[in-house]
């Protein structure tokens, strides 16, 4: 996988570090700073897993959500982060689809 160095969520710029000092977690997303911080050494398979989930952080921060106390983040992070990517995996021609969109998008 290559590894972005940032990334653009809601007009946003993310900084993607993976420098991440908290033995605890495997990821971090701090709003404040817009820099998205992983574990470094992960295995790529868990890699990919993780940075959805943040990137879901990141989203979900992006928007009136988070201001929304009715859901548990955790939770809503885990399940984009570790079933979204299988489900783009294992239906590519949705994939394709999506990024075709977006190609034509940004050409207009």
């Amino acid at each position: 996988m290559k590894r972005p160095v940032t990334l653009r969520v809601g007009g946003i710029k993310y900084k993607i570090k993976y420098n991440l000092e908290d033995e605890d977690a495997m990821g971090e997303t701090d709003s404040t700073t817009s820099i998205i911080n992983l574990r470094e050494g992960l295995p790529e398979d868990k890699l990919i897993r993780v940075l959805m989930h943040e990137i879901t952080h990141a989203v979900i921060f992006e928007t009136p959500f988070s201001t929304r106390k009715r859901f548990d983040l955790e939770e809503v992070c885990d399940i984009v982060g570790w079933h979204i990517v299988d489900a783009l995996r294992t239906n590519p021609d949705v994939t394709q689809y999506i990024l075709r969109e977006m190609e034509e998008e940004a050409d207009e």
